[in-house]
């Protein structure tokens, strides 16, 4: 490969990493505070629904897995780190039940 063929592809992977830990960010401010719908993380992100689509399957990424990996990271964390119940915990991060939560979670 050429200089410039590998420059063109680091920077172009850099660029994907930014937007990839934007999204990620937004995405877990969203959950803390309800349910995450792609419609607001891309308002969040100053974009339109399409082109947060368009930008994360460029990734290799599906827009739902987005809001389920942030929503259990985020459970792991308050898990391990907050003396949070299940019930507490599933109420923080939008779920309906603490068995909805037990759910997901088990995925």
């Amino acid at each position: 490969m050429t200089h410039e063929l590998l420059t063109y592809l680091y920077r172009r992977t850099l660029v994907h990493c930014v937007v990839l830990i934007r999204v990620y960010a937004v995405v877990a401010g969203l959950t803390l505070f309800g349910s995450v719908t792609l419609d607001l993380a891309a308002i969040e992100l100053g974009t339109s629904p399409r082109a947060l689509h368009r930008r994360l399957s460029a990734c290799g990424i599906k827009s739902g897995d987005v809001g389920e990996e942030t929503q259990f990271e985020i459970t792991g964390a308050l898990l391990r780190k907050t003396k949070l119940g299940v019930q507490g915990i599933a109420a923080r991060i939008g779920c309906c039940t603490p068995g909805g939560l037990v759910r997901d979670f088990g995925r």
